[in-house]
């Protein structure tokens, strides 16, 4: 379905940026003098600028990446862009996408303008990996994450990567992120954003091995035949899970997910274990909006989401789905939601 597909490919672009960071890592390079910086501002390393060409072949400062990687001795073989995704993405008018990676959090830039980013604590960088996974990212890249953020350079400062795309001839440059800046959302002052919460919703469900979900006791088949009866001609199958999702899951042991909204963000639980959360604020939902436009201008969804986004921020949210436990595996312990 193409809004996955546009959720797949930014994912898949957040998660390669990441990667990138790992030539930064092993650099092995003499480490420059800190400029002053602001309480707020994390120290970070000097940007690393990719450029990618028509048919997705990186290099940096001309350098090969596969060159550079075998340099580093790093696998980078799954940094190529397919051509389709670098067309894509030049359709939707993206010039440029930086990722900074600090022990604080994983943002993401398009176009120069922050988009929603994963906020990092010492309970939640360690399930980045777990998180990546569960966003259908490839164990590999998944892992290599994991490993880059373990990095103890990175816990002490924070590398960004700017990847450039072929920009036509006469087209203006987009801007990018100042360098002096790293603006984060603040919790409070999200919250104090929202005078009313709305969209007010506190649900659990259940779904069985064939991703059909049990709600209130009320299974979706159950529900289906009710409103036939009535006269009601409603089509709930988009409602049941895709039975090889269910089985993946299974099969990682995921039996409990909980989802939260807040203002200033997703919070998600998998089986009790808090996960990073994605922060965002107006200004990070409105880019996210405008990104998904540009990359599915036929969405179906487009109107329902320009429709809901003013109330995202002020969404009440709580959402808890059971799965089939795997062979031998006992039920997990819910966790505490962050409000009640």
């Amino acid at each position: 379905m193409k809004h996955r597909t546009a959720t797949q490919r930014v994912l898949a672009l957040a998660a390669m940026l990441i990667v990138l960071l790992v030539v930064a890592s092993c650099g092995g390079g003499k480490e420059p003098e800190p400029e002053p910086q602001q309480p707020s501002m994390p120290l970070l390393m000097p940007r690393i600028t990719v450029s990618l060409d028509e048919q997705g072949i990186p290099t940096v400062l001309g350098i090969p990446m596969d060159r550079l990687g075998s340099l580093l001795r790093q696998d980078v073989s799954g940094l190529k862009m397919d051509p389709a995704t670098v067309q894509k993405l030049q359709a939707a008018g993206v010039q440029n996408i930086e990722a900074v990676a600090t022990a604080e959090g994983l943002y993401l830039y398009i176009n120069g303008q922050p988009l929603p980013y994963l906020a990092l604590d010492e309970e939640t960088r360690a399930g980045v990996g777990d998180l990546l996974k569960l966003a259908g990212v490839q164990d590999n890249t998944a892992k290599l994450v994991q490993n880059l953020l373990n990095n103890k350079i990175l816990s002490r400062t924070g590398a960004p990567v700017l990847i450039k795309l072929p920009v036509a001839p006469g087209v203006a440059e987009a801007g990018v992120r100042d360098t002096k800046t790293l603006p984060r959302v603040d919790t409070q002052q999200a919250r104090a954003s929202v005078a009313q919460k709305v969209l007010i919703l506190h649900l659990d469900a259940a779904l069985d091995e064939q991703g059909a979900p049990t709600i209130a006791g009320t299974s979706l088949t159950d529900l289906q035949g009710a409103l036939m009866e009535a006269g009601i001609a409603a089509d709930l199958s988009s409602a049941r899970l895709n039975p090889a999702t269910i089985a993946s899951l299974q099969a990682a042991n995921v039996a409990l997910l909980q989802v939260e909204t807040e203002p200033e963000g997703v919070y998600i639980n998998v089986n009790g274990q808090r996960l990073p959360r994605l922060a965002w604020d107006d200004e990070r939902l409105q880019n996210l909006a405008a990104l998904y436009g540009g990359l599915e201008p036929d969405s179906p969804y487009l109107p329902l989401l320009h429709f809901l986004l003013p109330y995202i921020q002020g969404a009440d949210i709580e959402l808890g789905v059971t799965l089939p436990l795997a062979a031998g595996q006992q039920a997990p312990t819910p966790a505490p939601w962050v409000t009640d």
